[in-house]
């Protein structure tokens, strides 16, 4: 800047009313505008600090809003840091006229979106068409799939399975786009190490010696699937994540023109989470931002922990040399080390563990916050013992009504006995992520329902269904059935080696076919009739959509009516079949085969995906892993499994030496940062295999460290309150496990020691026998006896009618009951009163059932309206206003119902909406999904906003784009804020009484608060 600033960091806050910054913020918020390297540490306030940032350089002139652009990974932190800016600069402009006159706003985009747009709008140049559309991770893995499945090149090198074989394909492809590399690359490194494994060979080899023979065959087998999947995706005009950010590095190295315009239109770039940016990222923002242009890159190497994505913990150390100053001058480095989140003892913890990361060279963090907080550390003696202990310490330490709460895991085998133990102690418990859903008993009786029919040869499902507490079948059954088995396909081995799985015995054909009755006990041989025709009926299913196979297959077993009487809770299995619809909407082709590969593969992934949606939510325990949870933090925070073997892990995963899908080292953009395979000094196969095992250890100690990283970030998640504890013995390990180095250092750094049990000699897993009666007597629970008692009564009253009254009224519902069956058959369609409905629609049938009952029994498409789509345009808009990022369910979208008036349009509405009342309230929440139980029927909407009350309580808003109401109309529109008000009030735990309501119709400035009463 030529000039002084004419407002300092200090005295905009202010203006704003805001706490005054910290001589660290002020360097970053009022720093020039050569580039600058800012290390945040977790906790630090860098999103307030960025956006602080932002309003500086606009306030003092230095730019326009509309020439900053803001990146960051994931839609929900761009939302967060564009809502914080546009609040920032509307409170400002308060103070400061001239700043309301400013057109336009920051842009704040996630990397890839960026990306995709510079593909959209340049992509011709390299014969990318603009309308190539990106596919989402299960269409990926569809299409992908069905490649591999009816590929017929020579697979020789690989003995695995196609869901195994798609899972390489996808990595390969997905590491040479990452890090910029052809095929004809890999093929040239190839060439060079077979033609060095040549000149070493001998007589006498060693596995290690083959094993990279052997990865050289497989790269040349599993080339040209990749090569052939690059072909499929642009025979159908589309493209994954990784191709946006290879087509957009590609796009740019081509043309300085493309340069030029980008560096004009965004003259302050922004870049948040830099420590996780891949190689691909880099090189695009170097092209197009490198030399000297105003960057500014926010991140910590302490919580680089996306290696496996492409990212590395060299980035922010490449930065000065990626991104130097004017004239190569060097670039700046600042600091946030003041964590405005952990208390002390925890930042103890964290730093303590942090140390050998640091080594000197990043500051250690100090408590912003007042008060100590908790740190507590324990080694246990079994996985179970850690569990019971993490839940009893939630239940003293926790508190639903104040405090947030999260357990985090490593590895995905921890989380049956977390959940266990934490629904044993009544705590209410959420596994977060899709996968998650998995663990829900009627989630996974679905799949296995799904799994059996869509393929008999699927032993492990049809077992879990016979031995389940539907089916209940005892072990002398199932051995009959086995033996049955073994009768219908004799084992032929030696007669004829290449029979193939055609030969090998299959329960499901023993099911078709179980032969005489006399080898079976009378129910047992009933029971497998009526599994067999469950399964059949299904199987005929399976070429419907997949929602509707589930649902079907839901409704055939009678597993919600189950699910009802138990928990009086469908969300579990409702939400499982929106991840199918889900699928099916992403994935051309898609199958029940697909779907169910695809939920396999992904739940074998340990380390899990960042769960876009997942976000701090109060009165539950969140259940996740640790990836899952970065960004996020709770006041109460457990972290289990801290000890050798889980976290930190083994460190021996696959290396390029020994996986084929995996990018060699040197051909990675980050090879400076990674181990190295020294082949110079090797004359012989034995001085190969001492090369290949140092090389792997020296891979295992990089893997250590970002293990370390990982457990960095799990510990400064917590606020007040942190749990962190390990175990030595589970049922999956036959050797102990010894505690983690971070435990140690915990409890070296001052955390209270709970408990530290003594290893012993042995697994004392091992020594306990446990006992269980299967099939289960009660597989009713507690409604067991009651059911018996109410059975045995029928059975002695006979044919005979009691007088009593409710056996008069017994029969009269049985004489209903066989009067609709007659209806039924006779031919005339008569609907059933809905169970499940939408809010919409709640108010649609309490409007007109007739006419409700019509559209129900005939659906019939709607055309588009106008009025409609704006509707759900300024519901759209006004979530952004306020920094949201929800996607709408299409069933009940906003401003769908609106009674239309044409002749508002949307600029009108925002202006309009500016002005009101509502703009300048706090809002406490918005677009919150439910699903409650309303006078009988099961209701399931959003909720538009919810304010804080004036005097304490909540005000809940729903946006009305349409004309108010009048008479018998305004009588159901009520009904709605009704739904509303039950809702909020069962999920917030508070009575009805504290919450207010109101419609707020924007096109005519009025708000209607109807008597609900």
């Amino acid at each position: 800047m030529s000039k002084p600033p004419k407002y300092s960091a200090v005295g905009i806050a202010n203006r704003l009313g805001e706490p005054t910054p910290t001589d660290e913020q002020r360097s970053v918020i009022e720093a020039g505008p050569a580039p600058l390297l800012v290390i945040a540490g977790a906790g630090s306030g860098k999103t307030t600090t960025m956006a602080d940032r932002v309003v500086w350089l606009i306030a003092n002139g230095v730019t326009r809003p509309e020439h900053i652009l803001g990146l960051t990974f994931t839609r929900k932190a761009a939302a967060e840091l564009a809502a914080r800016i546009r609040d920032k600069l509307r409170k400002l402009a308060e103070g400061i006229p001239e700043l309301a006159q400013l057109p336009g706003e920051p842009t704040v985009s996630t990397y890839n979106a960026y990306a995709a747009s510079l593909v959209t709008e340049h992509g011709i140049r390299i014969g990318v068409e603009p309308n190539a559309r990106v596919i989402s991770e299960t269409g990926r893995w569809q299409l992908a799939r069905d490649l591999v499945c009816a590929w017929d090149g020579e697979m020789s090198e690989f003995d695995i399975g196609v869901d195994a074989v798609t899972e390489r394909v996808l990595r390969l492809a997905g590491e040479l786009a990452e890090h910029l590399r052809g095929e004809d690359e890999l093929r040239s490194f190839d060439r060079g190490l077979a033609d060095e494994l040549e000149a070493r060979a001998a007589k006498r080899t060693n596995p290690e010696f083959r094993a990279l023979v052997s990865l050289v065959k497989r790269h040349e087998q599993l080339l040209p699937l990749v090569n052939a999947w690059e072909l499929r995706k642009r025979e159908l005009g589309v493209m994954d994540f990784a191709d946006q950010l290879a087509l957009a590095a590609e796009v740019v190295g081509h043309s300085p023109e493309i340069v030029r315009t980008e560096r004009d239109r965004w003259r302050v770039v922004l870049l948040d989470e830099y420590q996780d940016t891949s190689h691909s990222q880099v090189t695009l923002l170097r092209e197009l931002f490198g030399g000297g242009h105003p960057v500014t890159a926010v991140g910590d190497p302490n919580q680089s922990i996306y290696s496996w994505r492409g990212a590395s913990a060299g980035t922010l150390q490449r930065f000065g040399s990626d991104f130097p100053g004017p004239a190569d001058a060097a670039t700046s480095t600042a600091y946030l080390t003041r964590s405005w989140r952990n208390r002390t003892a925890i930042l103890d913890v964290a730093n303590a563990v942090s140390e050998p990361l640091r080594a000197g060279t990043v500051p250690p963090l100090t408590a912003g916050v007042p008060g100590v907080g908790t740190a507590e550390a324990a080694m246990h003696l079994t996985q179970d013992d850690e569990a019971e202990w993490i839940a009893a310490r939630l239940v003293e330490t926790w508190n639903p009504f104040l405090d947030t709460g999260a357990v985090l895991v490593r590895k995905r085998r921890q989380i049956p006995a977390l959940h266990r133990a934490l629904t044993a102690a009544g705590l209410p418990v959420q596994v977060v992520g899709s996968l998650g859903l998995l663990y829900y008993p009627e989630v996974a009786e679905t799949v296995a329902m799904l799994r059996a029919a869509a393929d008999p040869t699927n032993g492990p499902s049809l077992m879990r269904l016979l031995t389940g507490t539907r089916w209940r079948i005892g072990a002398r059954d199932i051995a009959a059935l086995w033996a049955r088995a073994r009768e219908l396909a004799p084992d032929i081995r030696g007669f004829e080696p290449d029979a193939g799985a055609d030969a090998e015995a299959s329960l499901a054909d023993a099911l078709a076919d179980p032969g005489g009755q006399e080898a079976y006990s009378a129910l047992g041989y009933l029971r497998f009739g009526q599994l067999h025709a469950e399964l059949s009926w299904i199987r005929s299913r399976l070429g419907q959509s997949l929602p509707d196979v589930i649902g079907d297959a839901i409704t055939h077993s009678g597993l919600d009516v189950e699910v009802m009487l138990h928990r009086g809770d469908l969300s579990n299995l409702d939400e499982f079949t929106d991840i199918a619809a889900a699928y099916e909407n992403d994935t051309s082709g898609a199958n029940v085969a697909g779907f169910l590969s695809y939920l396999e593969s992904a739940a074998e992934r340990e380390r899990g995906l960042v769960v876009e949606s997942a976000s701090t939510t109060g009165g539950i325990v969140q259940l996740m892993t640790v990836h899952a949870a970065k960004g996020l933090e709770w006041d109460v925070v457990a972290v289990p499994g801290l000890c050798e073997g889980i976290l930190p892990g083994s460190g021996t995963g696959s290396t390029w030496v020994s996986d084929a899908s995996r990018l060699p080292y040197p051909l990675r953009g980050d090879a400076e940062n990674l181990p190295v395979l020294y082949l110079d000094a090797a004359q012989s196969p034995s001085e190969v295999a001492k090369a290949v095992r140092a090389f792997k250890a020296d891979d295992k100690e990089a893997r250590l460290d970002e293990e370390r990283r990982l457990a960095y970030v799990a510990l400064t998640r917590a606020k007040r309150a942190l749990l962190a504890s390990g175990y030595w013995w589970d049922a999956d390990s036959g050797k102990s496990h010894k505690p983690a180095p971070y435990l140690e250092e915990a409890r070296a750094a001052g955390a209270r020691v709970a408990a530290w049990a003594d290893s012993g000699p042995s697994n004392p897993l091992e020594d306990q026998v446990r006992t269980a009666q299967w099939p289960r007597p009660a597989p009713l629970g507690s409604r067991q006896e009651a059911f018996a008692a109410a059975a045995d009564l029928v059975l002695v009253a006979g044919d005979e009618l009691s007088d009593a009254p409710a056996a008069r009224q017994w029969a009269e519902e049985a004489e209903l009951l066989l009067t609709e069956r007659d209806e039924r058959e006779s031919g005339i369609v008569r609907l059933p009163r809905p169970e499940r409905l939408s809010t919409s629609q709640l108010m649609a049938m309490r409007a007109d059932e007739e006419a409700f009952a019509a559209e129900r029994r005939r659906p019939m498409p709607q055309p588009p309206h106008e009025v409609t789509q704006r509707g759900t345009e300024f519901h759209a808009w006004v979530e952004e206003f306020f920094g949201g990022g929800t996607l709408f369910d299409s069933a009940d979208l906003p401003g769908a119902a609106d009674e239309a008036e044409a002749d508002v349009d949307l600029a009108r509405l925002k202006a309009s909406f500016k002005q009101s009342q509502w703009a300048q309230r706090s809002i406490v929440a918005q677009e919150v999904p439910f699903v409650i139980d309303f006078e009988g029927t099961v209701v399931r909407g959003r909720i538009d906003a919810i304010f804080a009350g004036p005097d304490g309580g909540y005000d809940i808003v729903d946006w009305k784009t349409g004309r108010p109401p009048q008479g018998e109309a305004a009588e159901h529109a009520a009904l709605q804020l009704k739904v509303y008000r039950r809702a909020w009030a069962k999920l917030k735990q508070v009575p009805e009484s504290e919450i207010q309501t109101a419609f707020y119709y924007v096109g005519a400035d009025k708000t209607w608060r109807p008597d609900l009463d």
